[in-house]
């Protein structure tokens, strides 16, 4: 079975606007964009302003939206099960 995606993560948003962010736009899914002065914010639901060339920032803000994600499904799974 086929599920929308809750968000999108951006961390680059001017150079990987792609099809997909046309998809989350037009079907109201929230993107989330890491993004300096550069950066072209269409369509940018959730900004977080940051240096989006350095690519060891760009991996700290995947290992936490991943964690965030992670712990968010544990939870929800523990809390299920649970009761």
């Amino acid at each position: 079975m086929f599920k929308l995606p809750d968000c999108l993560i951006i961390i680059n948003p001017s150079n990987q606007w792609f099809p997909a962010c046309e998809f989350s736009v037009s079907r109201k899914i929230p993107v989330v964009g890491v993004f300096d002065t550069s950066s072209d914010l269409y369509g940018i639901t959730y900004l977080i302003p940051s240096n989006d060339d350095s690519i060891a920032l760009g991996l700290f803000y995947i290992s936490i939206f991943s964690n965030v994600c992670l712990f968010s499904t544990v939870s929800s799974y523990s809390r299920t099960f649970l009761k």
